[in-house]
């Protein structure tokens, strides 16, 4: 959507020592969460209007230590590491760091997984949307 002449909240991520947009949200639609790439994240609101029917925005924030991600143990010897084991569960939910919100910008995850040695490891994608390559 395009914001540019209108009241907007701007979402700055710090990359590489410097601040770039991220996303510019407008309008009534209510955003998907959305997740700084470390411990910095910057927001812009520009109000170039006023009316009755627009009432602003209100949001929750929290600080987290692990990417929002519920599942498997985090690995703290890496920046976004989570383990499971099948002797802790033998099924369950991974997902992507914030989901079903924005992922992180400039982030990798790792995400491994450690079965008996009779057992083979599963994975069965129920949602799939990342940034890639157009076929």
């Amino acid at each position: 959507m395009d914001c540019e002449n209108t009241d907007s909240l701007d979402i700055f991520l710090y990359v590489d020592g410097r601040l770039e947009k991220m996303v510019s949200f407008c309008g009534n639609e209510l955003p998907k969460p959305i997740m700084s790439n470390g411990p910095k994240l910057s927001m812009v609101f520009r109000g170039i209007y006023s009316s009755r029917t627009s009432s602003g925005f209100k949001i929750s924030y929290a600080f987290l230590e692990d990417y929002a991600v519920t599942s498997g143990k985090q690995l703290k010897e890496f920046p976004c590491a989570f383990v499971y084991n099948s002797s802790e569960s033998e099924r369950g939910v991974v997902m992507s760091p914030n989901y079903p919100g924005v992922y992180p910008r400039d982030t990798e995850c790792n995400y491994f997984f450690y079965g008996n040695q009779d057992e083979k490891v599963r994975l069965h994608f129920t949602h799939f949307d990342v940034e890639g390559v157009i076929p």
